[in-house]
This record gives C-alpha cells, structure tokens and sequence, in this order.
C-alpha cells in the first residue's frame, strides 16, 4: 500500500509546506515507502499559529451545545473512514489492524465525553470565611493549544488531545511524531471536506529546531501538551519559557 503525498491542514485547507520539503512514511515492519506527507519549517508552524489564533477567537464564541454538534459531526466522518484510519495505522507504525481499533474507540469516546463532561461543570462562589471578598472560579477557554505527540497510538493521542482542547473552546495545534504522521494527515484531509471550522484544529509534521521550536516559543500558545520522553519534555519546558504558558506531559520515566 502507498498513501501518495499528503499535505498538512492549516487554516482549514491541505496545504504544502512552503519550502515543498516531504518526508517519506516507512513502514516499519517491511522498510517499504508508504506515502509521502508535507513536512514544515519554521515559517509553516507560523503561519499555522496565526490560523490557530484567529480559529480560536471563533471557536470560543461558540456555545458549547454549538461545539459540541461539529465534534460529533467529526466524530460520525471517523466512524465513516475507520477501515481507511486503521489501515493507514497499519502501514505507518505497525499496529495490526485489530489494536486499530483501540485508537478509533478512543477518538470516537472523546470527542462525545468531553463536551459531556463540560456540562457537569459550572462556574462556583466559594465561601468567603472572613466575609469580605467574592471568590468566584470562572472557567474560560485558555486559547491556541500545542500537542505533540508520540508515534505508538497516533490517533488515540489525537482523540485525546481533540476532546478537552475542543469542548473546553480552544484551537489547537497538532503535530504527531515525524515516524507515524499518515493517520493524522488523513483526518486533516476527513476536516477539510467535511469543512469544519477553519483554523480550529490544525495538523502538521514537522522539523524540531524549525516547526516545533517555533510553536513551543510562540506567546500565541497558550497551551502546551506532550507525550514522549523525558529527554524531549525537558527541552519543550526549556524553550517555552519565552512566555507563560500552561503545561501538560505524559513522559517516560528515566530508569535508575
């Protein structure tokens, strides 16, 4: 099987990455090429943050039954393209095709809990022991999200990203690991035509020293989410602190 050449989504369109520079998919357990996806630079990861930005100031004036319906809409393309998603797994990082379905039920669960779960959680007064001040938890979107992710579920890391970024109000950005970035590519190619809000979700794949420093420097981000290693964590911690940004990582312990 050979997927062809896959572009990123950005701002709700497939595109090439400016330089034209792809990157090939191997398939790990035959060495064979199984497509070729849009690989970005720095200049790539700006323009999708610019996109993100203006998908969140959208996004989030949304109500969340509003949200709620285009996450279920996405959810129902999914359901639609699973043999095409599982199969694309297969081919970019080995699954079989049964442990496929692992990462579709996840996705498919997370973009209905999510927005589900919102609905428990409503804004609360605390009480004021001395009687003097109002204490009020108000709950607001946080704004462009950034999620790395790792290559051995890559859609279950999608759905698990997706859900909460998307019922919570914010735009996000997903960059899946360089060695299993098919399956991402094509449900960038499932929101394109089925035109889901531009610049709400964005998927590209991409350089560490040019896409990813730029997204994890970038005072548009607002939210940075991982899962790697600790090695790789570090350095995202590192290089975030250009700004105030919250953080959220799954890391592989270092062994003593």
């Amino acid at each position: 099987m050979n997927y062809g050449y896959k572009k990123m989504y950005i701002g709700g369109q497939l595109k090439d990455a400016l330089s034209g520079e792809r990157r090939k998919v191997i398939c790990p357990a035959t060495e064979a090429c199984v497509g070729e996806v849009a690989y970005a630079d720095a200049a790539d990861a700006e323009v999708a943050l610019q996109e993100a930005q203006k998908g969140f100031l959208y996004w989030k004036r949304l109500s969340l039954a509003e949200r709620k319906a285009w996450m279920l809409k996405l959810q129902a393309e999914v359901i639609k393209h699973e043999k095409m998603l599982r199969e694309a797994m297969m081919f970019e990082m080995g699954k079989t095709y049964a442990s496929g379905g692992e990462d579709i039920e996840a996705m498919v669960n997370a973009l209905d809990f999510y927005p589900n779960a919102m609905l428990q959680h409503s804004e609360e007064i605390l009480p004021d022991l001395e009687n003097t001040h109002r204490h009020q938890l108000i709950k607001q979107p946080a704004g462009v999200v950034v999620a790395y992710l790792a290559w051995n579920f890559p859609l279950l890391n999608v759905g698990y990203k997706l859900g909460p970024a998307l019922a919570a109000g914010c735009s996000i950005i997903i960059r899946p690991s360089n060695l299993a970035p098919l399956s991402a590519y094509l449900l960038g190619e499932i929101l394109a035509e089925m035109k889901f809000p531009a610049g709400v979700i964005n998927i590209l794949s991409g350089s560490t020293a040019g896409a990813a420093d730029t997204l994890t420097k970038s005072p548009i981000t607002k939210v940075l989410t991982m899962i790697g290693s600790t090695r790789s964590g570090l350095k995202v911690i590192g290089t975030s602190t250009t700004s105030m940004k919250r953080i959220s990582m799954e890391l592989k312990c270092k062994r003593r």
